[in-house]
């Protein structure tokens, strides 16, 4: 991949030409991608060795966690050296005065600490180090990078004011959206590292005054008029509450790609997190949200603009509907050629558009499970979003993601093809699967388990009360196996154990004498009285 490789210039009609017999082009497209593959084996042979080390592109931060002693300058001398021989091995060079270290202690007397050695040159405990963009000072106050973030928005509204004026310049509309597209992405760049600081009302206050200065510069207002006031104008969050929910946002993002944030050593310890769950416990719920991921081209067909119907006794046809309604949403899978007559609740959160996605995927199973082959199967919708979206090359939803592995899996052994249809114009099949969308199994259903009240299994609450009964505390035992204490404790004291519900009248052998009498009772052919029974 990387043989014969040739640099080419023009300039003014004239060629040159140069082989490249090492190194990467700076700004290459591939050149990121080959020092990834490069710089990966290293970054994980650090870890292997406690080294918690992690990378972004060419900038790669080594963490060692210890005591302000000189063990600590010990064990990142040890790093130091790794990287050193890794280096001569590769036949790479690093220039140590871009090499920084920094002490992150709020202790004041440190002694006597020997710093580390790197490439034949002493490094010094530097007060703070930009990585990312973000300034990590050595007390992780953050004072120094909340300044210097306000300090350049501060300079481009400056910037900005010179072409605006209370009658004349930039329109506001324009400004506001400098403000809220430019300015306060880059002051909120990292907030879920330090939007811990704005607990300080010192902190704060800077930010607010940030905000007011913009919303001055968009509205044009006196300089008596409030802060507030503005901002409900404007309908903007004020800046460390808008900063405390894009921390929020990204935590999320975190959770849905199934990536830990409440860690120790290595991994983010928030509790912004548990604040916010513990005032929006919505935020629990499981999301549609995965890492971007490259599906490539399918190899089923898509129809979304619609053609003449030609159709063969080989072809099956399945008609989904997807529907939301104020009481709920569902999906509605109907077929005459494979007999399917299916409809499912999808609670309340449900968009029309994932409706019809899971639609599709229970169309696709359907046709795996019928072990059919070599034959013709057209699925048929009226929601051309989710046409679109089953056929795209990259897809950040899980629920597109599976369906499209149901799909290809589906064409394995048949011609499979989506077609989108407009809906409600008298084809019956999109008419029957509308109305099992709609039906009480569908959207008017409430789903089961939407009022959570047990989110543990039963066998697992077994296995607790048995290892409880062995000599385990019920503490650890409701930690191992995930089942609440309470639930524990009332099953080892058989509290509540009596059945759900108002006290039965009749006994189980009377019910159970009534079942079988009833019957032969109405052979007879003459009404019964409560007397009779």
């Amino acid at each position: 991949m990387l043989a014969s490789r040739v640099v080419q210039t023009k300039a003014k009609g004239h060629t040159v030409q140069r082989a490249v017999v090492k190194g990467c082009p700076q700004g290459g497209v591939l050149s990121p991608l080959l020092w990834c593959l490069i710089v990966d084996d290293f970054i994980r042979e650090l870890n292997n060795k406690y080294l918690f080390t992690v990378g972004y592109a060419d900038d790669v931060a080594i963490l060692i966690r210890s005591k302000p002693d000189n063990f600590l300058c010990y064990r990142m001398q040890q790093a130091l050296k790794l990287v050193e021989r890794w280096c001569e091995e590769h036949t790479l060079s690093v220039n140590p005065k871009k090499t920084e270290t920094v002490l992150f202690t709020n202790q004041k007397k440190l002694g006597h600490l020997t710093p580390p050695n790197f490439c034949n040159n002493p490094l010094t405990f530097a007060p703070e180090v930009k990585y990312l963009g973000v300034i990590l000072d050595k007390g992780l106050t953050w004072t120094s990078h909340i300044s210097c973030k306000i300090k350049k928005a501060t300079i481009v509204l400056t910037q900005c004011r010179r072409a605006i004026g209370n009658t004349w310049g930039l329109n506001p509309k324009v400004t506001m959206w400098i403000y809220t597209s430019v300015i306060r992405p880059m002051v909120a760049h990292g907030a879920i590292v330090w939007c811990s600081a704005l607990k300080h009302a010192y902190k704060a206050t800077l930010l607010h005054q940030l905000q007011r200065l913009a919303c001055l510069l968009i509205t044009g207002a006196m300089r008596s008029i409030p802060t507030i006031a503005m901002e409900t104008m404007l309908n903007v969050l004020p800046l460390d509450i808008f900063i405390r929910e894009v921390a929020v946002m990204a935590l999320l993002r975190l959770r849905s790609v199934n990536e830990k944030q409440v860690v120790k050593m290595g991994i983010v310890r928030s509790k912004l997190w548990s604040e916010a769950v513990s005032k929006q416990p919505l935020l629990k719920a499981r999301t549609d949200y995965i890492t971007p991921t490259f599906l490539g081209k399918p190899h089923f067909g898509i129809e979304t603009i619609p053609q003449s119907n030609s159709s063969s006794d080989k072809t099956l046809t399945i008609y989904t509907d997807g529907s939301k309604k104020a009481e709920g949403s569902g999906a509605g899978i109907f077929s005459h050629d494979l007999q399917l007559h299916l409809s499912t609740s999808l609670g309340s959160y449900c968009t029309t558009a994932q409706a019809e996605l899971i639609a599709i995927n229970i169309a696709a199973d359907a046709i795996i499970d019928s072990k059919k082959v070599g034959r013709n199967v057209v699925i048929c919708t009226d929601n051309r979003q989710a046409v679109l979206a089953v056929g795209r090359h990259h897809t950040a939803s899980s629920l597109v993601k599976s369906c499209r592995q149901s799909l290809e899996e589906a064409n394995v052994y048949n011609n499979v093809t989506i077609k989108w249809r407009k809906g409600h114009i008298g084809i019956k099949g999109h008419d029957h699967a509308d109305r099992k969308s709609l039906t009480k199994n569908g959207a008017h259903q409430k789903t089961p388990g939407s009022k959570s009240y047990m989110n543990y299994k039963v066998k697992y609450l077994e296995k607790a009360m048995d290892a409880v009964r062995k000599g385990m505390s019920r503490k650890k035992a409701a930690e191992k196996f995930k089942v609440p204490r309470r639930a524990l404790l009332q099953k080892m004291l058989e509290w509540n154990s009596t059945p759900v519900g108002h006290p039965i009248v009749l006994s189980k052998s009377e019910e159970l004498l009534i079942f079988e009498t009833l019957p032969v009772v109405a052979n007879w052919g003459f009404p019964l009285t409560k007397a009779d029974i």
